[in-house]
C-alpha cells in the first residue's frame, strides 16, 4: 500500500485522441449477454464471453449491468486498500475530473454520466485493474479478489481485462500508478505497466520503447507484434502487390508434402510479425513465432482484431494478418500436431488438437480481407510449390516414404520388379542358347 502523495499537475499530459469503439454487431454475432456468471468450460467460449465481460466492468460501456454488480463493492474495498486516505481519494477524483473532456473523447457516444460520476468510476475501475495486475505479477495468494471470488471466477476477471469494450484510458492508469504502487516514479511507469501486462499474458517479450499506448489491450498488442521496422517493410511489400494471392496456399501437412519444413524463429521469438520463408533447391523453410495457447488466447486475439478493424485504428493489421496466415495453415488436427511437435504452438490449457483447430477457425477476420502484411510470404510459398524441380524430390519422399508401411510396399514392389527382370533375362538367355544349337 503506497503512502499518500501530494496532487500533481496533469495539464501537460499528452493524451492520444483515440476512441474505443463498440464491437460491431456483425462481428459480435448473435450471442446474448448472460444473466448469470457461467462456470468455466473446457474448449471454446461462446461469443458473448469473447466480447462482453461476464464479471467485471471497466469503463462506462458495461457499467451498472446487473450481472456485473458482484464486483462493484469489491472495487470500493480495493480503492480503500490502495488509497486509505479519503481526502486523497477526493483529490484524485478532482485530478481525474480535470481530464473529463479527454476521457469522453476516448469512448463512443458517452454522455450519460456527469463529470464527477465519470471521475469516480475511473478511479475505482483503474485502482481495481492496477491491484489485480500487481497481484498477478507478484503471484500473491493473499489477493483480496482471489479470496472473495475464488480461482474459477478470477479467471473470468482476467479475461474481462482483455475485452475491447472494457478498456480504460492509459493516461488515467498512468496518473494513478504513483499513488497506488510504492517506488514507481514518473520515469518508470511505462516499464512497470508493461511488466505487469507481460506477466498477465505469460509473455517473454521485452517491452518495446518509444511508443505511447492507449489502453491495456493496446499494450498487449504491442507486446505481441512490437514496433519494429520489419513489420512496416512487410506491409509495404503487401501493398505493392495488387493481385490477390490465389488458393494454392496450403495447410501445414500439404506444405510438408511439398518439402516445406516448419521451425520456430531462430531467436525463439514470440512476436507474431516474425514470419519468414526461405526457398532452397529441394526444400523450403518456414519459420514461425512461438504462440502460447491459453484459455484466454481466443479472447485476446479476437478483441485485438476487433480493435484493428475499428475506424481510425491506424494499425497495420498485424494480428489480423497473423491469424489469417495461421488459419490458412491450420485446417485439421494433424496440422496442429505438426506445429506443436515443432515447438511452434505451445498448449498451456487442456485442449486437444481439434479444439485448437476450432479456435482458429472461429477467429473472425473477414473484415480485413485485403489487409495482409504477409502477402509477400504467401506468394513466395506459392512460387516454391509451383516449382516442379523444387518439389519433385519432396513429393517422391512424402508419397513413398511417409510411413514404414509405404516404405515396405515400395521395397516389395521394387523387389518384385527386380525378380521379374531377372526372370525375363534368364528366359531370354535360355531362348538364345536354344537358337544357337545346331
Amino acid at each position: 500500500m503506497a503512502s499518500p502523495k501530494p496532487s500533481e499537475d496533469h495539464s501537460s499530459i499528452d493524451i492520444p485522441q483515440s476512441i474505443i469503439y463498440r464491437v460491431p454487431t456483425q462481428v459480435r454475432g448473435s450471442g446474448v449477454r448472460p444473466n448469470i456468471v457461467p462456470a468455466p468450460v473446457r474448449g471454446v467460449e461462446g461469443r458473448h464471453q469473447i466480447y462482453d465481460p461476464v464479471l467485471v466492468s471497466l469503463g462506462p460501456y458495461h457499467h451498472g449491468l446487473p450481472q456485473l454488480m458482484l464486483v462493484e463493492d469489491l472495487k470500493s474495498e480495493i480503492l480503500d486498500l490502495l488509497v486509505p486516505d479519503k481526502h486523497q481519494q477526493e483529490q484524485l477524483i478532482a485530478d481525474i475530473q480535470t481530464q473529463s473532456h479527454q476521457i469522453r473523447t476516448f469512448y463512443e457516444g458517452l454522455s450519460r454520466e456527469s463529470d464527477a460520476e465519470l471521475a469516480g468510476m475511473m478511479l475505482r475501475d483503474a485502482c481495481f485493474l492496477i491491484y489485480c495486475l500487481k497481484q498477478a505479477a507478484d503471484n500473491d495468494d493473499n489477493c483480496v479478489v482471489l479470496r472473495r471470488l475464488g480461482m474459477s471466477r478470477l479467471a473470468f476477471v482476467v479475461r474481462d481485462f482483455f475485452m475491447l469494450e472494457n478498456q480504460l484510458p492509459y493516461f488515467v492508469i498512468k496518473m494513478l500508478i504513483p499513488h497506488t504502487c510504492e517506488g514507481v516514479t514518473g520515469k518508470t511507469i511505462d516499464e512497470f505497466f508493461y511488466r505487469l501486462v507481460s506477466s498477465l499474458m505469460n509473455s517473454e517479450e521485452k517491452p518495446p520503447q518509444g511508443r505511447e499506448i492507449t489502453h491495456l489491450l493496446d499494450g498487449c498488442r504491442t507486446l505481441l507484434v512490437g514496433i519494429s521496422k520489419r513489420g512496416e517493410a512487410k506491409i509495404e511489400e503487401g501493398k505493392s502487390k495488387s493481385k490477390v494471392v490465389n488458393s494454392q496456399f496450403r495447410s501445414v501437412m500439404d506444405l510438408k508434402a511439398k518439402g516445406i519444413h516448419f521451425r520456430p524463429t531462430k531467436s525463439k521469438s514470440y512476436r507474431l510479425t516474425d514470419i519468414e520463408f526461405r526457398s532452397h533447391s529441394f526444400y523450403g523453410m518456414l519459420r514461425l513465432p512461438i504462440l502460447l495457447l491459453e484459455s484466454k488466447t481466443k479472447v485476446i486475439l479476437s478483441n485485438i482484431i476487433a480493435m484493428e478493424m475499428s475506424p481510425g485504428s491506424g494499425t497495420d493489421f498485424a494480428v489480423t494478418s497473423y491469424v489469417k496466415f495461421m488459419k490458412s495453415l491450420i485446417m485439421k488436427a494433424e496440422d496442429v500436431k505438426e506445429l506443436r511437435e515443432k515447438g511452434i504452438l505451445v498448449t498451456a490449457w487442456q485442449a486437444d488438437d481439434k479444439e485448437v483447430v476450432r479456435m482458429f477457425r472461429e477467429l473472425e477476420t473477414e473484415g480485413a480481407c485485403r489487409r495482409d502484411i504477409f502477402r509477400g510470404v504467401r506468394e513466395s510459398i506459392n512460387q516454391h510449390c509451383r516449382s516442379k524441380t523444387k518439389t519433385f524430390k519432396a513429393e517422391l519422399i512424402y508419397t513413398y516414404f511417409r510411413s514404414p508401411w509405404t516404405t515396405i510396399a515400395l521395397l516389395a514392389a521394387v523387389l518384385l520388379l527386380c525378380i521379374n527382370c531377372l526372370n525375363f533375362l534368364l528366359n531370354y538367355y535360355r531362348f538364345a542358347r536354344q537358337l544357337k544349337r545346331p
